[in-house]
């Protein structure tokens, strides 16, 4: 029993430090500063939202919650503006 565990061990441990070692050059996605592109996403009411909607718009929070998480369920009227 002793062994298996060492074992285990052993090979989580090569396991997590092969993970780590592997790293991309070009990241993916936007950097800071970037200006966001276009995109559409699905309101708590069901209806379309897409930046160009709010021309005005200094800034935008886009909050991703679970609706089976009962406190998400109950914060979602203060979510909605």
């Amino acid at each position: 029993m002793k062994n298996f565990f060492a074992v285990s061990l052993t090979m989580i441990a090569g396991l997590a430090i092969l993970l780590s070692a592997t790293k991309s050059d070009s990241p993916n996605g936007l950097q800071v500063g970037d200006i966001a592109p276009n995109f559409k996403l699905q309101n708590v009411d069901e209806s379309w939202v897409t930046l160009d909607d709010y021309p005005e718009a200094k800034g935008f929070i886009v909050a991703f919650t679970c609706n089976h998480c009962p406190f998400s369920v109950m914060y979602e009227d203060r979510i909605i503006a």
